[in-house]
């Protein structure tokens, strides 16, 4: 009787095994499978990000105050490139231990080229905020053309 006893409590451990067991872990394999092909999925879409974000992002800030306004007063006068336009004003000094710079730009010419300039300006890719814009027409400029100015701040780590 204790033969038939242990043979039936042997057999109902194996169906038990093969009906429990055996589908949970068939479903933990699975969750695995699935948890490392979102994982995949993740860092893959992690990485276009950061490959998009590294064309757009502007350039990391210059060490020390000096060339944070070096950087910005160049970003200013690369920006006048291929346009008409005479500038007036060029100023821009670091600030905040050199993560940030302030500039000043005051340009006078056409005003079809000082809205392209302005539009230049706007770019997300200089990593330049505008602070204040005044666009003067002719009539209130010096010397008959429009003038141009903009206040602005590099965008560094501080801001």
């Amino acid at each position: 009787m204790a033969r038939g006893a242990t043979l039936v409590l042997l057999l109902a451990a194996a169906f038990g095994w093969l009906g429990l067991v055996a589908p949970a872990r068939r479903a933990r394999d699975r969750a695995w499978a699935d948890y490392a092909r979102i994982r995949q999925d993740r860092e893959r879409l992690r990485s276009e990000l950061a490959g998009r974000e590294g064309r757009t992002r502007p350039s990391p800030a210059p060490a020390g105050e000096a060339a944070a306004g070096r950087a910005l007063r160049l970003t200013l006068l690369r920006a006048t490139e291929g346009l008409r336009v005479e500038v007036a004003l060029l100023s821009a000094t670091g600030a905040r231990g050199g993560s940030v710079a302030h500039g000043r730009l005051t340009a006078e010419g056409e005003l079809a080229d000082l809205l392209l300039l302005a539009e230049r300006l706007v770019d997300p890719a200089l990593g330049l905020r505008i602070d204040k814009v005044v666009l003067a027409g002719e009539s209130e400029a010096a010397h008959g053309q429009a003038r141009l100015d903009l206040d602005g701040s590099s965008v560094g780590s501080g801001s």
